[in-house]
C-alpha cells in the first residue's frame, strides 16, 4: 500500500496475497527489480476482495558505464524475496540450484556468504550457519521442521537431492514469527509447484573418473506436471537417482638421518579408500484452489541414500601389517504435510 508499511510479496508465478488493506480508495504501488514501479488507485470494499492484475513493463536507464551480466527469472525472484524480507535471509531458487555441479542441497548451500558445508569423504553432509554447529541450527521443509538425523540432534541434508526442490531459504538471524530452537538460523526447503500447462521434463548425466578409469558417476532426473478442472488442482510428481563411486589414495613414510646423514625409512603405510553413494528421491506435490481464498497443499517426498566403503591400510616397517574395514550406512528420510490457507 503506497505510503504505508503495509505490503507482501508476490511467489514464483505472480500470484500475491496483500491482507488487511483498510476500506476506501487505496494506492497500490507493485514493484519488481528490471521494470518500471506502476502504482494503481483501487477500492477496498469492507470484507470484500479485489483482484489487480498487473503487467510491468522493463525499465531502461541511460548510464555512462554498462555491465552486462546474465541472471535468471527464478533467481531475480528469489533476490526479491531477499530483498523485502524482515530479517537476513538468503533465498537461493530452484533453478539457480540445478545450475550448479553438487551431488545434494549441503553442497549448494555451503556456496552461500556466512555458510559452509559439514564434508565426510569429500562429499557435503550437513550445514554451519555463521560458525554454528550443525546441531543449533533447523532443517524444514514446507515450514515443517525435520528430525535429527544424528545423537547430537544435527540433520544431515546429504539424502536431499536438488532435482526435487523449488528453493531454499536461509534465515540467518530468527525473528519473533520462528522457532527458538535454531540458535545458528534456519534453512527452509520449498519443494516445486505445478506450473499453469502441462510439463515434462528429464535429464541424464555421467562422469568420467581418471583414478578408476571408468564411467562410474550417473545422475538421472525427471518431472511431470499438470493442471486439472480450469486449473484449480495441481499435481506434480519428480524423481531423481544418483549413483557416485569416489575413491581417494595417500601415502605417508617416516624416517631419520643417521649420523652419517645416511636416511633411514622407520616405516611407511599405503592407504586406498572407496565409497559408493547410491541416492534416490521421489516427491508428490498436489495443490488444489478450492476457492480464490482457500487453498489446500500436499506435499509428500521420500530419499533414500544407500552409502558403502572399504578402506585398506598396508604398514610396512618391521614386519608388514594389513588392515581392511567395510561399512555399509543406510538412511532415509519420509515427510508427508498437508496445510489449509484461507484468508478473509
Amino acid at each position: 500500500v503506497y505510503n504505508t508499511t503495509r505490503g507482501t510479496i508476490s511467489d514464483e508465478g505472480g500470484d500475491y496475497e496483500l491482507l488487511n488493506v483498510p476500506s476506501g480508495k487505496q494506492e497500490i504501488r507493485v514493484s519488481f527489480v528490471g521494470y518500471a514501479p506502476q502504482v494503481h488507485e483501487v477500492d477496498i470494499i469492507p470484507r470484500g476482495v479485489v483482484v489487480l492484475d498487473v503487467i510491468l513493463e522493463q525499465d531502461a536507464v541511460e548510464m555512462a558505464e554498462v555491465v552486462v551480466y546474465g541472471q535468471g527469472q527464478g533467481q531475480q525472484a528469489a533476490i526479491n524475496r531477499q530483498l523485502a524480507a524482515p530479517g537476513i535471509v538468503n533465498v537461493v531458487s530452484g533453478q539457480k540450484l540445478r545450475e550448479l555441479p553438487d551431488v545434494n542441497v549441503a553442497e549448494s548451500l555451503g556456496r552461500l556468504p556466512g555458510l559452509m558445508a559439514d564434508r565426510s569423504r569429500g562429499e557435503g553432509n550437513s550445514i554451519i550457519i555463521r560458525g554454528l554447529a550443525p546441531q543449533y541450527n533447523t532443517i524444514a521443509v514446507g515450514g515443517n521442521n525435520l528430525p535429527s538425523t544424528s545423537d547430537d540432534r544435527g540433520t544431515s541434508l546429504s539424502m536431499i537431492s536438488n532435482e526435487i526442490l523449488g528453493g531454499v531459504e536461509v534465515l540467518k538471524a530468527n525473528t519473533a514469527d520462528q522457532d527458538a530452537e535454531g540458535l545458528g538460523g534456519t534453512v527452509n526447503l520449498t519443494l516445486k509447484e505445478a506450473p499453469a500447462k502441462f510439463s515434462a521434463k528429464a535429464e541424464l548425466e555421467t562422469g568420467y573418473n581418471t583414478l578408476m578409469n571408468g564411467f562410474n558417476k550417473y545422475r538421472a532426473s525427471g518431472f511431470v506436471s499438470n493442471r486439472f478442472f480450469d486449473n484449480k488442482l495441481g499435481l506434480m510428481w519428480t524423481a531423481n537417482y544418483d549413483n557416485d563411486i569416489r575413491e581417494s589414495d595417500a601415502f605417508g613414510a617416516s624416517y631419520e638421518i643417521g649420523a652419517f646423514g645416511v636416511m633411514e625409512v622407520r616405516n611407511a603405510e599405503i592407504q586406498a579408500n572407496i565409497q559408493d553413494r547410491n541416492r534416490t528421491g521421489t516427491s508428490l506435490l498436489l495443490d488444489w484452489n478450492v476457492h480464490p481464498s482457500t487453498t489446500i497443499k500436499s506435499s509428500n517426498f521420500f530419499t533414500y541414500l544407500n552409502s558403502k566403503s572399504v578402506d585398506r591400510n598396508k604398514s610396512i616397517s618391521n614386519e608388514i601389517y594389513y588392515e581392511q574395514e567395510q561399512a555399509k550406512h543406510t538412511s532415509f528420510m519420509l515427510s508427508n504435510a498437508i496445510g489449509l490457507e484461507h484468508f478473509i
